[in-house]
């Protein structure tokens, strides 16, 4: 479109004559309405009558004095008048050819984006094959009429270039809905209900793959229905317990243990001493059931060196500490839930490459030479800090829950020092009054069962970490179960 400076002269209200510079064709759409007024010949006989441009001045009451046109300002409208009437057929005429591009690219654009559009489609079409069901799932049930909705996790896709399965996609999804209610149905099971979802849209297609027995504690956990497993998320079916599983102890042994301990010259390089032990015999315990008599409670001077030390504190820091919490309450899944208690305020973390590193491997290996029981039996090697105040009360490291579950209880803490403290940050045993001050590289053992029942608790060794006042405490606790703890950690049944 053409474009330039114009210059104008209208009437306005208070000037006799006003110079106005407009850029009237850097728009072809003003363009084209002037232009069309031109061409009628109204708006500049408007602009140019003196008889307008009287009317259009100011109407104010005490504005009296209203200038008019002169000769000049005719003569100059009739001149523009004169240049926009032979410009306007060439600016029609270049306006004209602008539509005609405007409409071609606009078709082009438009082909273009239906084009986009169809291909878009396609691959979505292709990507996905989604059957019309959202998380929830409805029914009017058949016994009360009442109608009925769960939610059963996210909407499930059918992964690209899979469409030959679609029927058989939809045919699972059905059989889902339907297992779905099953559990709904069932007392027991109804109590998992709510952690029984696929939470990946991919579930049911990778149950049709067969990874439901490929990968079961993902599966299990993250695509129960699809799978069919919501029994699964109930521990006593995921994690039966066989009470003829091995047992680390047999009645009596925890004394042999811990004398040997004390009396083999192999063990005297980490100078043992029984600060705690028994003084009433087998045949006089049976004979006074209800007599308490002392646990066993020996330190170890010297087990573990400088070196050992500090591998177990790197490897402890590239876990990263986390606040220890501590009680809680266990679910139907078998999961334990936890809370943070002022009654703990240590730092911890679970060293599982204590397993696998060589250093680590050199602690593990005497802990379980020393204690005669398989390091299957350990758990990870829980690793402590207490910094200044922190502490943790009276507390028992056997638990009633774990009696009847595949690890079975706690029977041994072998309990290691991997600093000194300045002040403070003892390990108290308040039923036997005894402190262990931390003294890096030294260790502590103590039964948590009876030596004539290692499925018992032995409440005499109730312990706790006292304060520490000055300085930082550093520790390990080494666990070790009446049963296989490795192997059941495996599949989620250590928990």
């Amino acid at each position: 479109a053409f474009s330039g400076n114009v210059p104008m002269y209208v009437c306005a209200t208070g000037y006799s004559r006003r110079n106005v510079t407009m850029s009237f064709f850097r728009s072809k759409i003003v363009l084209l309405v002037v232009a069309a007024a031109a061409v009628a010949g109204d708006f500049f006989t408007a602009v140019v009558a003196e008889e307008s441009c009287a009317s259009s001045t100011s109407t104010d009451p005490n504005q009296t004095d209203q200038p008019q046109l002169d000769q000049r300002d005719l003569e100059a409208a009739a001149a523009f008048d004169t240049r926009l009437r032979e410009r306007n057929s060439h600016v029609l005429h270049q306006e004209e050819e602008i539509e005609s591009e405007e409409t071609n690219g606009t078709k082009e654009a438009v082909d273009e984006n239906e084009t986009i559009a169809e291909e878009t489609v396609a691959a979505d079409a292709k990507e996905v094959n989604r059957k019309p069901r959202n998380d929830w799932i409805t029914r009017t049930n058949p016994h009360t009429g009442e109608h009925e909705e769960i939610q059963v996790g996210v909407e499930q896709i059918l992964l690209p270039n899979y469409e030959a399965l679609e029927a058989e996609f939809h045919e699972a999804l059905d059989d889902v809905d339907a297992y779905i209610w099953e559990v709904y149905d069932d007392p027991e099971l109804s109590t998992v209900l709510n952690r029984c979802k696929d939470r990946d849209d991919d579930c049911l297609f990778r149950a049709m793959q067969g990874e439901c027995d490929n990968d079961r504690n993902y599966m299990w956990e993250n695509c129960a229905p699809s799978c069919k497993a919501c029994d699964m998320l109930l521990y006593e079916r995921r994690c039966p317990y066989d009470p003829d599983s091995f047992r680390a102890l047999q009645p009596g042994d925890l004394n042999r243990m811990f004398a040997r301990i004390i009396e083999d010259p192999e063990y005297r390089k980490y100078e043992p001493v029984a600060w705690s032990q028994p003084t009433m015999t087998a045949a006089q315990r049976a004979a006074n059931p209800h007599v308490r008599d002392y646990p066993w409670v020996v330190s170890l001077e010297n087990f573990l060196s400088d070196e050992e030390v500090e591998r177990l504190l790197e490897l402890a820091e590239e876990d990263g500490y986390e606040e220890s919490d501590d009680g809680g309450e266990y679910l139907e899944d078998g999961t334990f839930v936890t809370y943070l208690i002022p009654g703990r305020t240590s730092f911890n973390s679970w060293c599982r490459e204590c397993f696998t590193d060589p250093l680590g491997q050199d602690v593990v290996a005497r802990i379980e030479e020393m204690t005669q029981i398989d390091r299957h039996h350990f758990e990870h090697l829980q690793m402590l800090r207490y910094e200044y105040s922190q502490h943790y009360h009276v507390h028992h490291d056997f638990d009633t829950y774990d009696v009847p579950r595949q690890p079975g209880p706690r029977v041994i803490t072998f309990f290691l020092y991997l600093s000194d403290v300045e002040e403070g940050g003892g390990t108290n045993f308040p039923r036997l009054d005894l402190t262990f001050t931390p003294k890096k590289g030294s260790a502590v053992i103590w039964p948590n069962v009876l030596d004539e029942d290692p499925m018992e608790w032995d409440e005499m060794t109730e312990h706790q970490a006292l304060p520490v006042i000055k300085g930082t405490k550093y520790a390990a606790n080494a666990w070790i179960h009446m049963h296989d703890w490795q192997r059941p950690n495996e599949k989620n049944c250590a928990e």
